[in-house]
Parts: structure tokens; C-alpha cells; sequence
């Protein structure tokens, strides 16, 4: 697996989930087929600028402070289009692999599949799916930059 696609994977789950100990990650990359050692894995956290951030509630959980591209802001999604059938996802480089894996894992109601270049994905949506829905929906569950 190679390091920039498994950093990104890492930023991803890092964002979308509460992550709240290094083995709780390697679960959560096995789960997307991605094998790695607990060295690998603080190597890449450190490297991703991972730390333990406290909830005013005491929760302890991982978060990012570096994407693998294009600087620190954590989002991945720059914006999204709908014409039609077709949602267009548009991403910062490197990231609309992960971000297809994501939409395809999170089973979206009116999205049949996605399909990823580098820094694109295009989803194809059910006949009669609203736009705006999808549109809120993959706010929701991706990180998002406005």
C-alpha cells in the first residue's frame, strides 16, 4: 500500500470518525483492506500532525491537524455539482479515492456509485434523487471546505 494513500485514508477516518486509541485506527484501516504496523501508524500520525483532542464533555478522541495534500486545512472536498443524474465531487489532489471508498461505504440513499480520478469524483445518482439532498448529505459525512 503506498504511504500517501494510506495517509490519506488515515486523514479521512480522522475526520469523519471519533478515533479514540492507535488500535481502534489499524481496526478501522483493516476494515478498508489497509494493513499496517503500530510504528507505520505513529509514523504516519506523526507525520499527519495527529493529537488527542478533550471534548468539554471528557471525551478523548484523534484528530488531524495536516492533510497529506495541499497544506492543513482538513477538508478534502473543495465542492460539489449536480446536473441530472451526475454529482461531481470536487476534491483536493490525491483525495477523490478516498472520498469514492467513503460515499460507496456510506450507502447513500439515491447514489448508485462513484467513480475517482485524482482529484475528481463523479457519482451517479438514482432517477428522481434531489440534488440539494445529496448535496447535504455528503457535507454531512465528508470534510468539507466552503
Amino acid at each position: 500500500m503506498k504511504k500517501n494513500y494510506r495517509k490519506q485514508i488515515i486523514s479521512l477516518i480522522l475526520s469523519t470518525q471519533r478515533i479514540h486509541t492507535q488500535e481502534e485506527l489499524l481496526q478501522a484501516l483493516k476494515e478498508k483492506g489497509i494493513e499496517a504496523t503500530q510504528a507505520t501508524l505513529s509514523r504516519d500520525m506523526k507525520d499527519l500532525g495527529a493529537y488527542k483532542f478533550t471534548e468539554a464533555g471528557g471525551e478523548i478522541y484523534y484528530k488531524c491537524t495536516e492533510s497529506p495534500a495541499n497544506g492543513n486545512r482538513p477538508g478534502m472536498v473543495k465542492g460539489i455539482d449536480v446536473s441530472g443524474q451526475m454529482c461531481v465531487i470536487h476534491c483536493k489532489p490525491g483525495f477523490a479515492p478516498a472520498v469514492a471508498s467513503l460515499i460507496d461505504e456510506s450507502s447513500i440513499p439515491g447514489v448508485m456509485g462513484s467513480i475517482a480520478g485524482d482529484d475528481t469524483v463523479l457519482a451517479i445518482l438514482r432517477e428522481n434523487t434531489g440534488g440539494d439532498t445529496i448535496i447535504a448529505t455528503i457535507k454531512e459525512i465528508l470534510p468539507y471546505n466552503e
